[in-house]
């Protein structure tokens, strides 16, 4: 098998072929180094940082005609939908210094404050909104489930969009993503166990 599939964002067999290519665009071979990323795309990272608030205006603007051109645009660029979010996300993280990151081990505090948030805060506060509001118990659980799952990976945009801590956010949303596998089974059982019938294990083997 080729060198290219050792990537590890593309060695993924789920990928489409367009997600792949797209991805290994980002990348050159160093000789004697193996893949690393391309200087120009580097580059290019930094520029989309700092013009990220017009990048996505104008994605969704782009959307948005899209939309009125065709039923469904969600189709043409679906074999691109992973590529395009690592690329989002990578952005970000090539302008995140080793040093930074080293600095957010100095926050403990804030980082249990951010799990906090994802793991405790969001998944009561939407288990009493279903409570009061909804009498529905499917439409509960799905209330109740979009506050359990925590912050996807474009969190980091969000952050550096609003000039917030990215390599602190990039720190707990790397955390989330480990822990979400575990935890939201079980706060799925504790939650919502009364209103529908949770497979916590089945749950686990879809997010492990």
């Amino acid at each position: 098998m080729p060198d290219f599939w050792s990537i590890t964002p593309i060695r993924d067999r789920s990928l489409s072929w367009q997600s792949k290519r797209a991805i290994s665009c980002c990348l050159w071979r160093s000789k004697g180094k193996g893949w690393r990323i391309s200087p120009a795309m580097m580059r290019f990272a930094e520029f989309v940082r700092k013009n990220y608030q017009t990048i996505i205006i104008s994605t969704v603007v782009v959307g948005l005609l899209l939309g009125l051109w065709t039923s469904a645009p969600g189709k043409a660029i679906q074999p691109y939908s992973q590529a395009l979010t690592f690329l989002m996300i990578l952005f970000i993280s090539l302008t995140i210094t080793p040093r930074q990151f080293a600095l957010v081990a100095r926050q403990p505090g804030a980082i249990m404050a951010g799990l906090a948030l994802n793991f405790v805060y969001m998944p009561l506060l939407c288990w009493a909104l279903a409570r009061l509001l909804v009498s529905d118990p499917a439409l509960a659980t799905g209330i109740i489930l979009v506050g359990v799952v925590p912050c996807a990976g474009m969190a980091a945009v969000w952050t550096a969009l609003l000039k917030g801590d990215v390599p602190l956010g990039m720190a707990i949303n790397g955390l989330t993503m480990v822990l979400a596998a575990f935890l939201i089974p079980l706060l799925m059982v504790w939650l919502a166990g009364s209103n529908v019938r949770i497979q916590p294990w089945t749950m686990f083997q879809q997010l492990a």
